[in-house]
């Protein structure tokens, strides 16, 4: 259908009416007849969520923001409306939003947001700046419309929100950025106004209509059945006269610069306050791409199924038996051989689809009985991104649905969509569990030879134990095996070599057939390509997990062979001690074509174990002997301490007293002479006093080196067995109250808090000197590790049979991995400093401590944290 050319008459009913000349609508100044209202209406008829925001991220229009996330006011208040978005996104829309700014030109990007539903969404955003007198952003009017899983759709339901006080042209700019047209007439249909997206889609010199009547002047089909669209099918016509709000009719038109197009339309009625329509609005939009995609979808999907079909009869006709999963493991399709191989009823309903429930059903388990973690199943292991193939998987159990007990290889692959994802995985799965039953036939009658050889080995190495060393013995063990099983084998070399942490290998013994392969061959060039060979990363590997290889040599090496480019494949079977890799054990049919067989592969990999534990018998013995001789040296070095610490103490204490007495006699003089000169001289006083304070001085350091001396007594005797205790019924309360007075004597600054729980005394079997010099221990260590304004507490109490005494410190705390170590003779907290005081000590205090009160029955501890302060307390038995 063309589009009219002047005047025209168009009959609608019984009624005709003369259309005028198309004439531009952009003649009339913009939006200049509608109200607030009218425009709130337009913009909720564009189907876009529109807000309004302040610079700082803050809004005053925030409500259909809001509808959209579930952010609450309270929450765009205090975070803004940009802590919706996604985290990835916030930093870029914002920067994008201040340039803008800027630039003072409108904002436009595509982000996403995160609703408070949990949904996440990705829309398409504009943003028109309103700048102040001053020409910075005063406001910003912004508008987004979702178009998350629709490559051209961009329409959502939006509440309306209140039209802000801004000017015509902020809002003309505003409605021009929208990424579909708008069109409002009058309450009789007339035209008043359009956007530039509507002109784009019509055409700009789409024509003005004064009434319904003269819509037939833009010419339109419907899609479903290819009618014309008369005047009164018009989705405006029909808002204005029955007051349909009209959703998304699809029409093919020819726009009025002769393109042919798909488009929908959207019209609402506007209404009064008393009811009656008064305007209305259209949106339209562009949806030829769309309706162009779902035709070539459909044939897309048409062929697809075609394809499919041919799939599903190759998948069918496959022997093994294949599953098909997405890329949680759950089942999506199996074949016929899968069913039959599970023991899963033909019917789908009956599949089991969840990989968990698969493995309740078929109880996966690996060569030794027990269940494979989900992390090492087969479909958990290609959704990982593995390639399985029979070199890097293993065989595991399983019980089909109906009861069977099998064994299955496995293989597969992941499947990736065009980014590279995994979104999916294909496994293979075969039955051989009989191929693996003649195979433990096979390895049980070579188990027997070795086990022939085992023995004439044991009894050759005892022969051989009374006359050479355990090395010697193991080497001729090893040429012994390698001769054995050259033999069994009818391979040309055997060569067995240890192995450093560098893969450097050590020939320890080997037999050669030396018509084909020289042995001086082997040891030099030979050693050099079976290097290269297993110093690949994937090689290594293997032979830690115990893997037995097959490899070819490097071709690029001379051979011994008259064909100098001949491959060379060899057996590698690694040697272990436990988890530990040892050594090689290296096999060679020289360059004549040979595969090497399953029992050959067995064979070696226990010959290869069985020289392992040989050669660990002889490291053993070895390190046994000097074990031994550690021994001897580390109890004579400790028996000549001990003995050094005893006559040290002894030695040192009797100078020390003498030194000891002398100080206390000058002490006392000087006092004396300090005293006679009060009355005949101040300068004389002074310099009394001042000798005075240096003895005082010098006899504390004498009473502390006498300490010193005294733990490194006590610790020879605990060391020789010999810590005497004189133990008598004792009261606990006085003992401790006098350690306390002693402290408080001696830093008469300090502040020592005691309490006793018990009025009564507290009887125990104890030594009093000993538990004085615990608690002297513990007191005095409190008061050093605390700062010198810092309190003491120190408390005496029973629970049940045992008496208890704390000492609580506010010093800077152990750490955990201190405390296990604090009871230790020699040992000083690495992160605890002296806070007051002098002197870090020996770290015997504790030791000694805690060997008094075990050697009492009772018990030692502290309880600590770093910044928190520490307290030691110990316990004694009651006297019952």
């Amino acid at each position: 259908m063309s589009r009219p050319k002047g005047p025209s008459h168009n009959k609608v009913g019984a009624r005709s009416v003369s259309a005028p000349d198309p004439a531009p609508l952009d003649d009339e100044p913009l939006y200049s007849g509608l109200n607030d209202r009218d425009l709130a209406a337009v913009v909720h008829a564009s189907g876009h969520v529109s807000w309004t925001a302040f610079p700082d991220g803050t809004g005053d229009q925030l409500a259909s923001w809001q509808a959209y996330t579930g952010q609450t006011r309270s929450e765009t208040q205090r975070d803004g409306w940009l802590s919706a978005i996604d985290p990835t996104d916030r930093t870029r829309v914002a920067e994008a939003m201040a340039l803008a700014a800027a630039m003072k030109q409108l904002c436009e990007l595509e982000f996403r947001l995160c609703r408070s539903d949990g949904a996440s969404r990705t829309v398409r955003f504009r943003a028109v700046p309103k700048l102040n007198a001053g020409g910075s952003v005063d406001k910003w009017y912004c508008f987004c419309v979702d178009i998350t899983g629709m490559p051209d759709s961009r329409e959502f339901p939006s509440p309306p929100m209140p039209v802000t006080n801004a000017g015509s042209s902020i809002l003309q700019a505003v409605l021009d950025t929208l990424p579909i047209g708008l069109y409002v007439s009058d309450g009789n249909g007339k035209l008043l106004h359009r956007n530039a997206m509507a002109a784009r889609i019509w055409g700009e010199q789409s024509p003005r209509v004064d009434v319904i009547d003269q819509y037939p002047v833009y010419t339109g089909w419907w899609l479903d059945s290819g009618k014309a669209v008369s005047a009164r099918e018009w989705a405006l016509a029909r808002a204005l006269e029955t007051g349909e709000s009209v959703v998304d009719d699809q029409v093919s038109i020819e726009s009025f610069d002769g393109e042919r197009k798909s488009i929908g339309i959207s019209a609402t009625p506007i209404r009064d306050v008393d009811g009656t329509i008064v305007a209305g609005v259209v949106v339209i939009e562009d949806i030829t791409d769309r309706i162009r995609l779902q035709n070539a979808l459909g044939q897309t999907t048409l062929e697809a199924s075609a394809r499919l079909s041919q799939l599903e009869a190759i998948f069918e006709g496959i022997s093994d038996g294949l599953l098909v999963c997405d890329a949680e493991g759950i089942a999506l399709h199996v074949n016929a051989a899968y069913r039959r191989l599970m023991g899963v009823p033909d019917d789908d309903s009956k599949l089991v689809r969840h990989p968990e429930a698969r493995a309740r059903l078929f109880f996966p388990r690996d060569s030794r009985g027990n269940l494979l973690p989900p992390d090492r199943r087969p479909v958990a292991r290609i959704l990982r991104g593995e390639t399985l193939t029979e070199a890097n998987t293993s065989d595991y159990m399983v019980r089909t649905a109906d009861g069977r007990e099998i064994l299955l290889s496995a293989s597969g692959a992941p499947v990736r969509d065009a980014h590279n994802a995994i979104i999916g995985a294909v496994a293979i799965f075969r039955d051989v569990t009989e191929r693996r039953t003649l195979e433990r036939q096979t390895g049980g009658a070579l188990s027997a030879l070795l086990t022939i050889a085992e023995s004439l080995v044991t009894q050759d190495t005892e022969r051989d134990e009374g006359d050479i060393d355990p090395t010697t013995a193991g080497r001729r063990m090893a040429e012994r095996i390698a001769h054995l099983a050259r033999s069994v084998l009818g391979c040309q070399v055997v060569v067995l070599a240890t192995c450093d942490a560098q893969l450097e290998l050590t020939p320890l013994a080997g037999s050669w057939n030396v018509r084909s392969a020289p042995k001086d061959w082997w040891i030099a060039d030979g050693n050099r390509q079976v290097v290269a060979a297993i110093s690949e990363p994937a090689v290594i590997d293997r032979l830690h997990s115990g893997t037995v290889v097959a490899l070819d040599l490097p071709a690029s090496l001379k051979d011994f062979d008259a064909t100098p480019s001949a491959r060379r494949c060899i057996l590698v079977a690694p040697m272990r001690i436990g988890q530990s890799f040892v050594g090689v054990m290296v096999i060679e049919h020289g360059t004549v074509p040979h595969t090497y067989s399953t029992s050959e592969r067995m064979l070696t990999g226990a010959i290869a174990n069985l020289t392992g534990l040989l050669i660990e018998r002889a490291r053993l013995r070895r390190e046994q002997a000097r074990a031994e001789a550690r021994e001897l040296a580390l109890r004579e070095t400790n028996r000549r301490m001990n003995e050094f610490l005893g006559i040290a103490g002894h030695e040192l204490r009797t100078p020390l007293t003498s030194i000891s007495a002398g100080i206390q006699l000058a002490e006392r003089r000087v006092k004396r002479a300090l005293d006679e000169a009060a009355g005949s001289g101040a300068g004389e006083a002074v310099q009394i006093t001042f000798a005075a304070d240096i003895l005082g001085r010098v006899l504390q350091q004498t009473r502390r080196l006498d300490r010193l001396i005294s733990d490194l007594l006590d610790v020879s005797r605990i060391q020789a067995d010999r810590l005497e205790l004189r133990i008598s019924p004792r009261d606990l309360v006085p003992l401790v109250k006098d350690v306390v007075h002693d402290q408080r004597q001696l830093e008469p600054t300090r502040v020592v808090k005691l309490s006793i729980s018990d009025a009564e005394a507290i009887r125990v079997m104890a030594d009093g000197d000993r538990i004085v010099q615990v608690v002297t221990n513990y007191l005095t260590n409190a008061l050093k590790y605390s700062e010198i304004d810092a309190e003491v507490d120190v408390r005496v109490e029973t629970q049940g049979s045992d008496a208890l005494v704390f000492v609580t410190d506010r010093g800077p705390g152990l750490a955990p991995e201190e405390m296990e170590h604090i009871w230790e003779r020699f040992y000083r907290a690495p992160s605890v400093e002296v806070q007051s005081g002098s002197g870090v000590g020996l770290g015997l205090g504790l030791h000694i401590s805690a060997t008094i009160i075990a050697r009492h029955g009772g018990k030692v501890g502290v309880e600590s944290a770093k910044g928190r302060g520490s307290t030691f307390w110990f316990s004694l038995p009651l006297i019952p």
